[in-house]
């Protein structure tokens, strides 16, 4: 079975060879034999030239690409001196004419080959019997209609790329159907993740977490009832280790049971929003977890809950009173104020430094003839002294970043109780909610000085989620994409068992 370069006019034994050629036009010059990978077959003839399209597109939007295929005839090499009996009677098979099953094999450069098998059918010799029965193709895949060698190729493409392109294009690689490639990725992730591959268990976690990430995603259209899903990751390796449907406390339950109460307590610490049900359900198998609060958690409620509402109702105030000055000031305010002051001077000094000639042409948008804005920082300085709800606002900002820069509990304790005296100070009932709120989540806020997580790598798995099911234009089997996801996120997948 070695490769090698033969001239057309030689006879060659055509064993476990394929003659594969380049074009049409080929066979009356050089081709080229290669392994066929197919233990047992026995090329007949020449293999035939087909050019075909395919439709890449949809079917609302249809994309025909050509594509070349050569179809190999050929037979299996059997034992004529071989007797066959039947398994039922014990009488003697006779020949009952023959089929041809078409394989999908490897592809030869950007060239699909199918092999077209001549396969003997039997039927029992005995009048009494109703036996029969097809030869068997030793090179075909259980249940598919593709040879061991395009199993493998598509199982390394899975491998490799599964997680980052679709299985439609996959299919167009390989010229095998999408639902049997399909059907081999599921198979896959059976194997390498659950027990036996039989997809009713997960594998245990490959190790112990110490840190724990939680967050949930939409997993389908709102109309459905169970359109959220619930996902868990080791914040140190990246890896989600369970996926589940809801956002309920019955989800982190159900983790718990996977893994086993004593896995849990060797976990210290959730970085999760400031939903409290996670945390909960996980404190019922260890109560010593700790809660963890980014900055980006607390910014967000202040910008949604405080910022937002405030400056609305400073707006309804000035229309009434019909201060114009004031009107002016407030309208079109929303990115100054939530902004950071650090933010503000970076734009003002773009501004500040902006020449002439950095206008540039650019491909789509024409030539950019304008310089940014500037003065920020003296518009944000001029709302400060319009309300002082802002500039309490501004303080709190101030309270917060210098807070999260803290590298212990108790220096950032500090800080915090600081900020929440100014909010129950003050007569504003957004600005008091938020105080409140600070102090309810005040251990989970300053466990931050311990532990230093933030919510970045739990943001970037949702985003890494909602890409795999954009990949797969959506997943109607949740088991599958379950998986789907599990896989993506591991760095170093196991190896098929």
């Amino acid at each position: 079975m070695h490769t090698t370069i033969l001239s057309s006019n030689l006879q060659v034994n055509p064993d476990h060879v394929i003659a594969s050629t380049i074009g049409p036009n080929a066979f009356a010059g050089d081709f080229l034999v290669v392994p066929s990978y197919c233990e047992g077959f026995k090329q007949i003839g020449s293999p035939r030239y087909d050019s075909k399209q395919i439709n890449v597109g949809t079917i609302t939007n249809e994309n025909f690409v050509g594509f070349s295929e050569l179809t190999y005839t050929g037979k299996l090499r059997t034992d004529p001196c071989k007797e066959l009996y039947c398994p039922k009677c014990g009488a003697r098979l006779h020949g009952n004419g023959v089929s041809y099953v078409r394989l999908k094999h490897i592809t030869y450069g950007s060239t699909y080959q199918t092999l077209e098998v001549e396969v003997k059918r039997y039927r029992c010799s005995s009048e009494h019997c109703e036996y029969s029965c097809t030869e068997k193709i030793p090179f075909q895949v259980g249940g598919h209609r593709i040879t061991v060698a395009a199993y493998h190729e598509i199982y390394r493409l899975l491998e490799t790329k599964g997680s980052k392109t679709s299985l439609k294009a996959l299919s167009f690689e390989t010229g095998v159907d999408a639902k049997i490639i399909r059907a081999i990725d599921k198979q896959r992730l059976y194997d390498k993740y659950t027990e036996n591959g039989e997809g009713k268990k997960l594998l245990p976690p490959r190790r112990q977490a110490r840190i724990l990430g939680v967050d949930e995603f939409l997993l389908h259209s709102l109309d459905r009832s169970d359109k959220f899903a619930t996902f868990i990751m080791d914040m140190e390796t990246g890896e989600v280790l369970w996926v589940a449907h809801s956002k309920t406390k019955e989800a982190i339950r159900e983790f718990a049971r996977y893994v086993g109460t004593e896995w849990l307590k060797g976990v210290e610490a959730l970085a999760c929003d400031m939903n409290a049900d996670f945390y909960e359900a996980l404190r019922e198998f260890n109560p010593n977890i700790k809660q963890v609060f980014d900055h980006f958690h607390l910014v967000k409620n202040l910008n949604d809950k405080v910022i937002t509402p405030t400056r609305i109702a400073i707006k309804d105030e000035m229309e009434k009173k019909a201060d114009e000055k004031g009107l002016k000031a407030i309208t079109g305010s929303k990115y100054l104020l939530t902004s950071s002051r650090r933010r503000l001077k970076e734009r003002d000094n773009i501004a500040e430094n902006w020449k002439d000639e950095d206008a540039k042409e650019h491909l789509f948008n024409g030539v950019q003839k304008k310089a940014p804005k500037g003065g920020r920082t003296e518009r944000y300085q001029e709302l400060l002294h319009l309300n002082e709800d802002l500039f309490v606002i501004d303080m709190l900002k101030d309270y917060l970043d210098e807070a999260y820069k803290c590298y212990s509990k108790g220096a950032m304790n500090a800080v915090i109780l600081a900020a929440i005296d100014i909010c129950e100070a003050s007569a504003n009932t957004h600005i008091q909610w938020f105080g409140k709120m600070l102090m309810n989540h005040l251990d989970g806020i300053t466990n931050f000085g311990e532990f230093r997580l933030t919510s970045g790598k739990v943001e970037g798995t949702v985003r890494k989620i909602k890409f795999i099911r954009a990949l797969g234009f959506g997943y109607p089997d949740d088991d599958y994409f379950f998986l789907k996801i599990i896989d993506g996120t591991r760095k170093n997948p196991r190896k098929n068992p």
